[in-house]
């Protein structure tokens, strides 16, 4: 009993030495005690398309295109497309890259493998896309892309001629960081037509698009595209509208385990499935570093 009463002592003093406050200017061991920085590794898997088969809605097969990547698959080689009907591939696009791992060059080639066509790629010094140039099988300029920047955003997309003439222009304005509308703008700098967009935030909290409205040039409804995402913002359906409002076509998307796009269901107006796309991939193992405090 006696041992019992001491330890009951014992606990209660402690207590209440927990309870008394420090000394003025005295800093006590848990006010020390800040959060310290740490790292750590994380893997994560990425998913890169090895083949895609897109067959009619009689399940009868119009092509497979198959891709190639560099051994460590960082790099996106080349495409195969070819067709059950004929022996040979039907196109080769090639894939070449910079110093820097940039995408520098894409040639197509045909059935007979002569080259078809190239495009080459110019970025700025922050790495951004600034230029596209399209040619033909002989090294003649067809089109031109250039793109510019406005504090790391796009803010203009002009197609030019071969002699640099504009064919087209389209400028992108911003609410923040966030797209809401593009207008589209002919050769001449009249305007042709806009694209307002619309977002929805997600539990993610990112905001995705869920819908693409289209004007015309007098700022008329011209059809549209409305975007069906499940809770955590996956994109499930969409569906493109004509300018009268009548369904044009829509497309469903079916995913894997791993959030993998498996197929892809091309319907008419009326929900008729017309076309099927199906994925398979390979997989890359990345890692990133996640930085905490505690």
């Amino acid at each position: 009993m006696k041992r019992s009463t001491i330890a009951l002592l014992s606990a209660v003093a402690a207590l209440l030495a927990s309870c008394v406050s420090a000394p003025p200017g005295t800093k006590t061991a848990q006010a020390e005690a800040a959060p310290q920085r740490k790292e750590r590794i994380e893997e994560y898997r990425t998913a890169l398309v090895s083949k895609e088969t897109r067959s009619f809605s009689d399940g009868l097969v119009d092509r497979i295109s198959s891709y190639e990547y560099s051994p460590g698959l960082e790099r996106l080689l080349w495409v195969h497309i070819a067709k059950p009907s004929v022996a040979v591939p039907v196109e080769k696009q090639d894939f070449s890259y910079d110093a820097n791992g940039r995408l520098s060059q894409k040639s197509v080639f045909g059935p007979d493998a002569a080259l078809v066509s190239s495009s080459g790629y110019e970025y700025d010094g922050q790495g951004r896309l600034t230029r596209e140039v399209f040619k033909d099988a002989r090294g003649a300029v067809l089109t031109q892309s250039v793109w510019s920047y406005q504090t790391d955003l796009k803010s203009a997309w002009r197609v030019l001629d071969a002699s640099g003439v504009s064919l087209a222009r389209t400028d992108y304005l911003y609410d923040g960081a966030m797209l809401v509308e593009s207008r589209m703008f002919s050769g001449g700098g009249a305007l042709t037509g806009s694209i307002r967009y619309e977002y929805k935030e997600y539990p993610s909290q990112e905001r995705r698009i869920v819908a693409e409205r289209y004007l015309n040039a007098a700022g008329g409804p011209d059809g549209g595209k409305v975007y069906e995402r499940n809770a955590d913002g996956r994109l499930l359906q969409e569906t493109h509208t004509r300018a009268d409002g009548r369904r044009e076509r829509i497309i469903s998307y079916e995913y894997g385990p791993q959030g993998e796009l498996l197929k892809a269901v091309y319907k008419d107006g009326a929900g008729t499935p017309r076309e099927y796309i199906a994925y398979e991939y390979v997989w890359r193992t990345d890692t990133r570093s996640v930085v905490y405090f505690e």
